[in-house]
């Protein structure tokens, strides 16, 4: 009886992994021209977009040049040539103020302050690199390795 179900079971199975029926010609013709139409206009559609991003590259170095030169105008005309210079190149040195350092680098990731009996010091924080002042003026900074 055993011998029986397991026949009958190998039997039926076979049924489930016969092959399917080869496709037609013309519906595998159909197909293949539908996808190699389709993969023209991906084509179409990449060669469009590598256009934009050319364009948006373009756009963008302009816009990133003229912001430079419209920052420089403006730190010029804030703090004078040669310190406005300074402050649009990023440069430091020592006597520069917090303004001048944040103009130049930005928002700070960090600052700190302790208010003394001989001064007001303040750190800021950009990156591995800690810039200390002393009443608002730069006295040192550290380049952490």
């Amino acid at each position: 009886m055993k011998k029986f179900f397991l026949l009958a079971l190998i039997f039926l199975s076979s049924f489930s992994f016969a092959q399917k029926q080869p496709m037609q010609r013309s519906k595998y013709n159909a197909v293949k021209d539908s996808l190699i139409a389709r993969k023209q206009e991906l084509n179409r559609e990449k060669d469009s977009l590598n256009q934009i991003i050319g364009d948006l590259t373009k756009e963008f170095t302009y816009l990133k040049n003229n912001r430079r030169d419209i920052c420089r105008k403006y730190f010029i005309k804030k703090y004078g040539y040669k310190i406005g210079s300074r402050v649009a190149d990023g440069r430091i040195w020592k006597g520069m103020t917090i303004r001048m350092l944040k103009d130049s680098w930005g928002k700070p990731d960090r600052v700190t302050r302790q208010k003394r009996k001989w001064g007001v010091f303040t750190q800021l924080y950009y990156g591995r690199t800690t810039f200390f002042f002393r009443d608002g003026k730069l006295t040192d900074w550290e380049e952490k390795k």
